[in-house]
């Protein structure tokens, strides 16, 4: 604290356990309780306010319970599942990065109570760019999520060379604060030209198939794409600026969606040795996807779950 390496935080935090019969919720909470008290945290049960401790506990920014301890930096690492040695990880699942022990976080989100995505990444405003989506049988690719990645990685790289611009794959990570951006974050693979950021994508497997997609920038007004960040500020901005590009600014000139479009569809086809056949959803097809467009994904149900 006095060297100015820790800073101090008064906090709440709650643990909503769930069961299916009280046999199990008991058994959940001992689980709990004794994960906790290996890490040295000492939980209690807040008996006779159960009903405050849910209402704390669920996402209405009530915190009627009110209990609160200070706690310095380090100590509060011990919350976050993601850096704790009691992680578990799914079979299959969304990887969302390394733990502190690197050891890979995948997590089956289809699992969890709020599935509402399909893949992981980061936040991103989609405009001015081509969206580009792939799906694989599961035994075509590497079982390593990182090495699949550099496979398809490598399809991508071909369409900004083609282009005419000098691109390559990012194949280390830069020590910066993480910042909640996609942009302004280039994984392991992703495509850079002149140092920064001009594909941002995800990825995630299920029912033994490789589901990836994601964006390349062919413009990006910088400082409308920070505006919808908390954060935003002018600093955010020359920050952003610093780390994320597009092909029109590396180009110099104006350039079309169906040029880079071509340029896609020609690198995947040379990464794959494939060739492309041009489709159309049969009526069934549109049916159906009419059908979820309206039921499900244009419900507020859907759409404002957390």
């Amino acid at each position: 604290m006095q060297k100015g390496n820790e800073k101090l935080y008064n906090i709440s935090f709650y643990i909503n356990c769930k069961a299916n019969s009280l046999e199990e919720l008991n058994l959940v909470s001992k689980k709990i309780e004794s994960q906790l008290n290996g890490i040295m945290m000492i939980p209690k049960v807040p008996m006779f306010r159960m009903s405050q401790g849910l209402k704390s506990s669920i996402p209405l920014s009530i915190n009627e319970l009110n209990i609160k301890r200070n706690i310095t930096t380090k100590a509060l690492s011990a919350f976050f599942p993601f850096t704790s040695q009691f992680l578990n990880i799914d079979e299959n699942g969304v990887l969302f990065g390394m733990n502190k022990n690197d050891v890979p976080i995948i997590r089956d989100i289809f699992t969890l109570t709020n599935p509402n995505g399909l893949t992981g990444g980061k936040a991103v405003l989609h405009e001015h760019e081509l969206t580009y989506s792939i799906i694989l049988d599961e035994n075509l690719l590497p079982k390593s999520i990182v090495e699949s990645y550099k496979i398809i990685s490598q399809g991508i790289l071909i369409a900004p060379e083609m282009l005419g611009l000098k691109a390559r794959m990012k194949e280390f990570l830069d020590e910066k604060p993480k910042s909640a951006i996609c942009f302004n974050e280039p994984s392991y693979y992703e495509i850079i030209v002149n140092g920064k950021k001009i594909v941002g994508s995800a990825q995630t497997r299920k029912k033994k198939k490789i589901l990836q997609h994601g964006a390349v920038l062919i413009e990006i007004d910088v400082d409308k794409y920070c505006s919808l960040f908390n954060n935003y500020s002018e600093k955010s901005v020359e920050e952003t600026r610093k780390r994320v590009t597009s092909l029109r600014q590396e180009m110099k000139k104006d350039i079309l969606f169906e040029d880079v479009a071509e340029a896609m569809k020609f690198g995947f086809m040379k990464c794959f040795q494939a060739e492309f056949v041009t489709s159309e959803l049969t009526d069934e097809e549109k049916g159906l996807s009419e059908k979820l467009a309206k039921d499900k994904y244009s419900s507020d149900e859907w759409n404002l779950m957390k």
